[in-house]
């Protein structure tokens, strides 16, 4: 006997109620006739069950796959840039260690090393303005440090207003008591005339009370200091200079920088003052690179 219409009407109204309330169910018109008429809780909780459109049994743990997109790759055409030459004469081409300094047949890197190893002794570098004391003490820098533990060498730029060591985060700021001697075994001042007096003697009294070797520059001799170097400017650093601001250019770049007016009059009006010079010789190769550029473009002109 059949269960009467009313019975198995309410029976069908509870299952999908539940069904809904459990807001997942399986429907007949989707997976086929085949399809059981059950609520699923979740589909990891009937692995056995063989849907159309599932192709294999799901495992309890397994993970969610997402379908791979494989995208096409785009091959983007090269684009080749003209090579734009920076100007020899720019102010970090000839900064302070960017140039070796020429010492010619005077004497020699190694040599003031060992003049200056000399605990408790101030040695001084003398010269006039831009005649390469800079260069020269920023050489004698790094030749203590790679000799040396990077925190015994100190380097005090006064023209910089900071304090560097081997390692460029470590800068001491200028304070009341600057420049800082520390434990430091080798002390390098750049500018030691911008100090006042009384800084000055501070710093000749703690290298000698500390057994600290010292080496600054400044444009005269002062109370505390032996010489230790003087710089000098004649017509074989000019060429090496020039040599080796323009060494990756033709030699006729160098001979025309030499024997130009600019350079003539600019050596004329500023003495010994190389670095004045250079300064002078920046807009000259503005005009010479683009006379040149224009020459080496059009063949006819050059032929001429």
């Amino acid at each position: 006997m059949h269960a009467p219409a009313s019975s198995w009407t309410a029976t069908r109204l509870a299952l999908l109620k539940r069904a809904q309330s459990q807001k997942q169910f399986v429907n007949r018109k989707q997976f086929g006739n085949t399809a059981p008429r059950v609520a699923i809780p979740s589909l990891h909780d009937a692995p056995a069950l063989n849907f159309p459109l599932l192709r294999t049994a799901v495992p309890p743990d397994s993970p969610v796959l997402y379908p791979t997109v494989q995208y096409p790759t785009v091959q983007y055409p090269t684009v080749q840039y003209p090579t734009v030459q920076s100007n020899p004469f720019s102010t970090r081409c000839f900064q302070p260690g960017a140039i070796p300094y020429h010492f010619g047949n005077r004497g020699s890197l190694r040599e003031l090393m060992r003049r200056a190893d000399r605990p408790g002794v101030c040695s001084l570098i003398v010269g006039p303005h831009g005649t390469g004391k800079s260069t020269l003490l920023h050489q004698l820098h790094r030749e203590a440090i790679e000799s040396q533990r990077s925190d015994s060498v100190v380097l005090h730029s006064l023209r910089a207003s900071r304090a560097t060591s081997l390692r460029e985060s470590q800068v001491i700021p200028e304070t009341q008591d600057w420049p800082v001697v520390g434990n430091a075994e080798w002390l390098f001042v750049d500018g030691f005339e911008q100090l006042p007096v009384w800084r000055r003697v501070r710093v000749v009294a703690q290298v000698r009370r500390r057994g600290v070797r010292c080496i600054a520059t400044s444009h005269r001799m002062h109370f505390g200091f032996q010489s230790l170097w003087r710089t000098a400017v004649d017509r074989e650093v000019e060429h090496y200079v020039l040599a080796q601001l323009l060494n990756e250019h033709p030699q006729t770049i160098l001979e025309a920088a030499l024997s130009s007016e600019q350079w003539r009059e600019s050596r004329r009006r500023h003495g010994p003052n190389v670095r004045e010079s250079l300064f002078d010789m920046y807009d000259w190769w503005q005009e010479h690179e683009a006379g040149y550029s224009e020459c080496t473009s059009d063949p006819s002109r050059s032929d001429s």
